[in-house]
């Protein structure tokens, strides 16, 4: 037999050798080598070991020797069994005859062909015990005695952590082969995307950049070069908002611009996001088409308004044409009422006249007088000329105004009528009791009321020319106030539910994107 002290401290480390890692039998290879050894230190014709699953069962991970015959799905149950009362008890067991032993009588049958065998819980101090190897020796081999089993106590301790270790060591492996599988993955659908991608590290530098990237800045950057060294290939109508979005996202904002190119009229929507690790990625997606698509589409619906202008611009002139078509012709029979009927030849040719203003004053270019303006004295002028109005419908005028009011460039005259327009129109929804809101904020303002509220049908078209819910309107109020936010580079919105009220919010501020 072999000498005990055979079993020295290079037989503990070999249990820690992980050279199997990188050889194709992997952790199962692992407990194979461990077997032998095993069963080469203590001399048994037959070894194996079972590992406790997360179901609390120990399954099969290995056998060797005519010993060990297990089937492949064999299991141990803590209590059942030689192994199982190792298991339940955290001690091993020496074995001769089953039926000798007190704690395994009744529960397991004797084998003629082993003639003693070692049963060694692996017990840890972090998780207790997570596996049992099973020696044996035939019969006619001398059996198995307590120097064995003390040997085996002892040993069972490294083996335990060697096996803990082998089994971390796997799922980390493992974890890792499946991470670069998922970034492999990720790599080949970046790559194939229709949308430019670069991916910057904390550093600023360049750890990916697809191919339609690549066609957009020019060239493919170098290994570990810096975002700014791609300012040189952009081409140069293109660098400042690519500047602008990178720089945004390194300092830990979101940011999205349009970048255009005149040479070649095309366009694209930059939008680079902060990592949460540090670091950016900038998505560059080509909107060429779409801003194509949405100026024909634009086009389409100002000429469905030129028609709906064109028709009602048809009826209200034909208005006043047939009063004054009938007054000449009563005119013509009654010579006598010459007086009167010129009368209302010249009313009804006023209003003719009032109407081509009006139109000629929708129809012109809007010509403004850009100056310094404080959003909160316009509204606090427009609240005091028409506080009367308010009072003789019996309505609440309430205005909101921060301390600091916001500065803007803009037209006062034409910002005071889109602030009189909004508020007049909001005094004409409400009823007595209600109430309307002037509410300055950092971007522009809100005109609120708790009216009548619109119908959706009549909100999506509340800003169309020549539509009006009004008996003696024309139409063109809110057109005028959308083409003077227009002309400010704004804004305008619209937020209505019948019986609640309408919210008509004003913006003048460019806003960022955060």
């Amino acid at each position: 037999m072999r000498a005990r002290e055979d079993l020295s401290e290079r037989d503990v480390w070999s249990l820690f050798d992980v050279s199997w890692a990188s050889e194709s039998g992997g952790l199962d290879g692992y407990m194979r080598t461990l077997l032998d050894r095993c069963a080469h230190w203590f001399e048994a014709t037959g070894a194996s070991i079972f590992l406790r699953q997360e179901s609390g069962v120990f399954v099969l991970a290995a056998r060797r020797g005519r010993g060990a015959r297990f089937p492949a799905d064999a299991k141990v149950v803590p209590g059942l069994g030689i192994a199982g009362a190792s298991i339940e008890s955290g001690e091993p067991l020496l074995v001769s005859d089953p039926r000798e032993n007190a704690r395994l009588e009744g529960k397991v049958m004797a084998r003629t062909d082993i003639g003693s065998s070692m049963v060694v819980p692996l017990m840890t101090p972090e998780s207790g015990c997570i596996g049992v190897v099973n020696l044996s020796r035939n019969k006619g081999m001398p059996d198995f005695d307590l120097d064995d089993l003390r040997q085996a106590k002892s040993f069972a301790r490294h083996l335990a952590l060697g096996v803990s270790n082998a089994r971390l060591f796997a799922r980390m492996n493992q974890a890792t082969m499946q991470a670069r599988a998922l970034h492999e993955r990720l790599g080949a659908v970046i790559e194939r995307l229709v949308v430019g991608v670069i991916v910057l590290n904390r550093y600023g530098e360049v750890t990916e950049c697809n191919p339609e990237a690549v066609s957009w800045l020019g060239s493919s950057p170098k290994d570990g070069s810096q975002w700014f060294d791609l300012l040189e290939t952009v081409r140069p109508s293109l660098a400042d908002p690519f500047e602008e979005v990178v720089t945004g996202a390194l300092e830990g904002v979101a940011t999205r611009r349009r970048a255009h190119d005149p040479g070649t009229d095309r366009a694209w929507s930059l939008t680079a996001t902060p990592m949460p690790d540090g670091g950016a990625t900038l998505a560059i997606h080509e909107v060429t088409e779409f801003e194509r698509t949405q100026r024909e589409l634009e086009q389409t619906k100002r000429l469905a308004e030129i028609g709906q202008m064109t028709a009602a611009i048809a009826h209200e002139i034909r208005n006043p044409l047939t009063g004054i078509r009938s007054a000449a012709q009563f005119l013509g029979k009654n010579p006598e009422s010459a007086e009167e009927f010129a009368q209302i030849i010249e009313e009804e040719a006023v209003k003719l006249n009032t109407l081509c203003d009006q139109f000629l004053e929708f129809a012109r270019p809007l010509s403004l007088r850009v100056e310094q303006v404080t959003l909160s004295d316009i509204v606090r002028k427009i609240a005091s000329l028409h506080a009367s109005d308010f009072e003789a419908r019996q309505v609440r005028l309430e205005v909101q105004i921060p301390d600091h009011g916001p500065m803007i460039k803009g037209d006062p005259v034409r910002l005071e009528q889109i602030c009189r327009n909004l508020a007049l129109n909001a005094l004409q929804a409400c009823k007595p009791g209600c109430t309307v809101e002037l509410v300055v904020n950092e971007n522009g303002f809100e005109v609120r009321d708790d009216g009548c509220g619109m119908p959706e049908e009549v909100r999506e078209r509340v800003f169309a020319p020549f539509f009006t819910t009004k008996p003696a309107g024309i139409g063109l109020g809110l057109s005028n106030v959308r083409k003077i936010v227009d002309a400010h580079g704004g804004s305008i919105e619209v937020d209505s539910r019948m019986g609640v009220g309408t919210t008509f919010r004003v913006s003048l501020v460019p806003r960022k994107i955060a």
